[in-house]
């Protein structure tokens, strides 16, 4: 997709920007994979994980659940919704 926007951008504006889209896309993964780190240790210490002991609470594992499944799926859920309003695609690169 990231190939698909450059194109696009280059056939309307004439000028080529790939190094701006891939900074782009490279700091809003790094920023995002930040948060994500932060969303795991906020849910694990709201739900008692103690780290190094061999069995955890109750609580730690659906905690566990919760950062491995839950967030995950629910945010690929919400990716589903978003890339429905990605229109690009090669008839409409040709008829710029």
């Amino acid at each position: 997709m990231l190939q698909d926007v450059k194109d696009e951008d280059y056939r309307r504006t004439g000028h080529r920007k790939n190094g701006m889209f891939a900074g782009s896309y490279s700091l809003i993964e790094k920023v995002t994979s930040g948060i994500g780190a932060q969303i795991l240790g906020l849910v694990l210490s709201l739900t008692g994980f103690v780290r190094g002991v061999d069995v955890q609470s109750e609580s730690a594992v659906q905690g566990i659940y919760v950062v491995v499944a839950v967030i995950p799926g629910l945010l690929m859920l919400a990716s589903l919704f978003v890339i429905r309003t990605y229109r690009l695609d090669e008839s409409r690169l040709e008829a710029l």
